[in-house]
């Protein structure tokens, strides 16, 4: 079972990747995808954003016989520093 959270910090462009609650026999190896052309590699890691925008993420596991299953691959996507302005009118 593979279970992920993404937490934002103090910084706007700092997340923390989490998937220590995955549950596997096995020991587990994770490979994150972060979407900006960067990766890494832990259960739980710190990924520091250089832009604003939206990025496509992905996180692999594996056990440590290497099996990889098809539940084992997640996409998901990460908003970073996105405002939303609204512009309210009045009429007199």
């Amino acid at each position: 079972m593979i279970a992920k959270q993404i937490i934002s910090t103090e910084n706007w462009n700092v997340k923390t990747f989490d998937a220590s609650l995955s549950k596997d026999d096995d020991t587990m190896l994770y490979f994150w995808e972060f979407g900006d052309g960067t990766s890494g590699t832990g259960a739980k890691i710190n990924h520091t954003y250089q832009n604003s925008g939206v990025y496509n993420c992905a996180l692999l596991i594996k056990d440590n016989s290497g099996a990889i299953a098809n539940s084992s691959l997640q996409n998901f996507t990460v908003k970073i520093n996105i405002l939303l302005i609204y512009h309210i009118f009045y009429l007199y």
